[in-house]
């Protein structure tokens, strides 16, 4: 977990941004009835060009590799970061990022109290949960089965997730899924 070289993030910024950016929300799946990633193309939300900056640099340190965080506007096939936004009630089941990332990770931009913590699982056990709040960074190995707890609070909590590959990239990456437009009504 990083927390330092954070501090002058501003998160209502960022999170002013990406509801501003509502009408370009796109999405790739649902995991416990609601839609789980939430892409917004970066130029919307600028304000997280620090997070991202720091996951990489935080990225090179843990690995020696020298890591970035795909981006289209960098001119990359696509993008590999995200947001989610739990409402009151919401969770997310338990999941691994993709395997040719180098490693994952998720930033906490708004964590009401009891809007539930991250977990990593091991085989059936419940696993590790860190409680997480504002301005927690944490890094880990794509691999690593994971969820959120249900969000017991009145209001959203709102992250950036993101996997860090090695440069240079492979030519021929994907994502593990691409962002589609959806036709329902978004929240």
């Amino acid at each position: 977990m990083f927390e330092s070289g954070l501090t002058d993030v501003e998160h209502e910024t960022i999170i002013d941004e990406i509801f501003a950016a509502r009408s370009e929300w796109r999405f790739t799946h649902r995991i416990c009835g609601r839609w789980e990633n939430t892409y917004i193309p970066f130029l919307r939300v600028k304000s997280a060009r620090k997070v991202l900056t720091f996951a990489e640099k935080a990225g090179k340190q843990i690995t020696g590799y020298r890591t970035i965080i795909p981006r289209v506007a960098l001119g990359m096939p696509f993008d590999g970061f995200w947001f989610n936004i739990a409402a009151p009630g919401e969770s997310t089941g338990a999941h691994r990022h993709s395997s040719k990332a180098t490693l994952s990770g998720v930033y906490y931009l708004s964590v009401p109290p009891r809007s539930g913590n991250i977990r990593f699982i091991e085989g059936d056990e419940a696993g590790h949960e860190i409680p997480v709040y504002a301005g927690l960074l944490v890094l880990f190995s794509p691999d690593l089965r994971h969820a959120v707890d249900r969000n017991d609070s009145q209001n959203e909590r709102v992250s950036l997730a993101f996997n860090l590959y090695r440069l240079p990239l492979d030519e021929t990456m994907e994502p593990q899924s691409r962002p589609v437009g959806i036709e329902e009504t978004v929240g």
